[in-house]
């Protein structure tokens, strides 16, 4: 791999610890290096937070429990999301809490279901269910809202 132009620089004059300052920017661009192939850099996390967050998914063609639907505020046109926090996708578990917000869209932009703003429905009480024959959410019936599978391995409760 080629070095950045300012090591290869030629030096006119050479003032106190020359040496040992040429030695720490060899090792931090060595450093660097190192950790742009492991994939560890802020950037390279940000961006893969951004991907996972953003990845397209379909909607339900129905309304019934287990599809995925988006939630929207008639008020505001803005749709339930997740605000997915600073450690994710490393440090996320099933008893973390999402913080969730509405994103709205203006006259240039339209909101596409993806990852962050699709939900599920999934009853409280799955007993109560026996007897019907399809997963149609019935007036009065509990539920809770779920972060998309595409976003953590399990479920994770968003909001009751």
């Amino acid at each position: 791999m080629k070095s950045p132009p300012i090591l290869n620089a030629p030096v006119t004059h050479r003032i106190g610890n020359w040496c040992e300052e040429s030695v720490l920017r060899e090792e931090q661009l060595k450093d660097f290096l190192s950790r742009r192939n492991a994939g560890t850099l802020e950037i390279q996390r940000l961006e893969l937070k951004k991907m996972m967050a953003l990845q397209r998914l379909p909607l339900a063609e129905k309304f019934q429990f287990g599809d995925n639907v988006m939630i929207k505020n008639a008020g505001t046109n803005g749709y339930l999301s997740v605000d997915l926090p600073d450690t994710y996708p490393e440090n996320v578990s099933e008893s973390d809490v999402f913080h969730l917000t509405t994103a709205t869209a203006d006259s240039k932009t339209k909101i596409h279901p993806s990852a962050r703003n699709v939900m599920k429905l999934v009853p409280v009480d799955r007993y109560a269910r026996i007897g019907f024959v399809d997963q149609i959410p019935r007036y009065g019936e509990k539920f809770y809202i779920v972060a998309s599978d595409a976003l953590v391995d399990k479920p994770v409760k968003s909001l009751r």
